[in-house]
C-alpha cells in the first residue's frame, strides 16, 4: 500500500540557526514520506548556504528564494498555493517537531478519516527551558464533529497551534488560506474556521516545541497587529461562518474577549518598553471595548510607571517574562473548572 506524503512548508526570513533547526526536526522524522519546502523571503544572508548544505544530505529539501521581500504574508500563502500532498504540516522557522510527530500524527487520521485536521500537543520553550505546558490539549482531547471543536477551542485561555497540527490538503479547496491582512490571529481563525466547518481530531501526544523569544510571533506587541485588524476578525467570522445565531453568538462574545486581553497586553508591554505614545493610544482603544474597571487598573499603572519608573519597571519585567506562566495557572484554574463540572459526562478520549 502507497504511503502518503507530508509536505512541511517553512516560510523564513533572516533566521538561518533556527531554520536549520527546523529543517533538521522534519528531516530526523521517524516517519519518512514527506519532503520539506522552505520559502526564504529573500534574506539575503546566510540562509541559501545553510538550506543548501541540508539539500546536499537529503533530496527531501525543497529551496525557494524570491527575489525581493514579498512581504510574510504573501510568502506563506505562496508556500501553501504550491502544496500538492494528501497532507501538509506549517513549521515557523524558529519551532520544531518531535521526532515522533508526523507517525502519530498520521495515526490519529487513519483512525478518523474524515477528520480535517489533527492536533498534537505544543510545548513552549525560552532558551531550552520549557515556559508552558500545552494544557488545552488535555481538556478538548477527542474526536469533534463541527461546530464543537470550534467551541471549545474558543472556550479556553491557551489556542492550539498549528506548528503541531496536520492538515488534509483537501481543507485548502474547501474553506480557503489565511486571511492576508497581517494581524494577530490570523493562524487561530484559519484553525476556528476548519473546526467551524469540519470534523477535527486533538490529542494530548506532545508533537512539537514552540519557541519563545523577543522576536517570536507571541512576542508581538504593536498595536498595528491588534487594532483594527483584530475586530475585522471578528467581523469576518460574523459574516461567514455557517453556524446556528447561538454559536455565532458565543463566539463573538469569546473573541471580543480575546481582543480586551492582547489590548490588555499590548498596553504592559509598551509600558515595560516605555513606549509612552503606543501605551497610551492602546489604552484609549482598550476604553472603548472593556470595563471601566480594567481601564482605570492599567490607566492607574500608566502613571505608576512614569513616576516610579525603578520600582515599576522590574515588575513588569518579571510579567512579560512569565505571561506564559500566567497563562498556564489560568488554564489550570480552568481546567479545574472544566473537570468538575463534565464529571460522569463520557468525555471523549484518545488511545495512548
Amino acid at each position: 500500500m502507497k504511503q502518503p506524503v507530508i509536505t512541511t512548508v517553512i516560510p523564513t526570513y533572516r533566521r538561518p540557526q533556527f531554520l536549520k533547526r527546523a529543517v533538521e526536526s522534519v528531516l530526523a522524522q521517524t516517519y519518512p514520506h514527506f519532503r520539506v519546502c522552505v520559502y526564504d523571503n529573500c534574506s539575503q544572508d546566510e540562509t541559501r548556504t545553510v538550506v543548501r548544505d541540508l539539500m546536499g544530505k537529503d533530496s527531501r529539501v525543497q529551496y525557494h528564494c524570491h527575489e525581493k521581500n514579498i512581504g510574510a504574508v504573501a510568502n506563506f500563502h505562496y508556500a501553501l498555493e504550491r502544496i500538492s500532498s494528501d497532507y501538509f504540516t506549517i513549521l515557523s522557522d524558529d519551532d520544531w517537531l518531535l521526532p515522533a510527530f508526523f507517525e502519530n500524527a498520521l495515526r490519529l487520521v487513519d483512525q478518523y478519516p474524515e477528520a480535517s485536521f489533527a492536533a498534537l500537543s505544543c510545548r513552549i520553550e525560552r532558551d531550552g527551558r520549557v515556559v508552558r505546558f500545552p494544557l488545552i490539549n488535555q481538556r478538548i482531547k477527542g474526536f469533534h464533529m463541527p461546530p464543537k471543536g470550534f467551541l471549545l477551542m474558543l472556550n479556553n485561555w491557551a489556542v492550539l497551534t498549528w506548528t503541531s497540527i496536520l492538515f488534509q490538503r483537501g481543507v485548502l479547496d474547501e474553506i480557503g488560506y489565511p486571511l492576508q491582512e497581517p494581524c494577530m490571529p490570523n493562524d487561530l481563525e484559519f484553525l476556528l474556521r476548519i473546526a467551524a466547518h469540519n470534523a477535527v481530531v486533538i490529542s494530548d501526544i506532545e508533537g512539537a516545541v514552540f519557541t519563545d523569544h523577543p522576536d517570536s510571533a507571541s512576542s508581538k506587541s504593536d498595536l498595528h497587529w491588534i487594532w483594527p485588524c483584530y475586530l475585522h476578525v471578528i467581523e469576518y467570522v460574523m459574516k461567514t461562518y455557517k453556524l446556528d445565531t447561538q454559536s455565532l453568538r458565543e463566539a463573538k462574545g469569546l473573541l471580543y474577549t480575546r481582543f480586551q486581553k492582547r489590548l490588555a497586553y499590548c498596553v504592559i508591554s509598551s509600558l515595560h518598553q516605555k513606549n509612552w505614545a503606543q501605551a497610551e493610544k492602546a489604552l484609549l482603544v482598550f476604553s472603548q471595548y472593556d470595563q471601566r474597571k480594567s481601564f482605570c487598573i492599567l490607566k492607574t499603572l500608566m502613571r505608576l510607571t512614569q513616576q516610579s519608573p525603578r520600582l515599576v519597571h522590574p515588575l513588569l519585567t518579571r510579567f512579560i517574562q512569565n505571561k506564559h506562566t500566567v497563562v498556564y495557572l489560568l488554564d489550570w484554574v480552568r481546567s479545574r473548572a472544566h473537570s468538575n463540572h463534565s464529571k460522569g459526562t463520557g468525555h471523549p478520549g484518545l488511545p495512548r
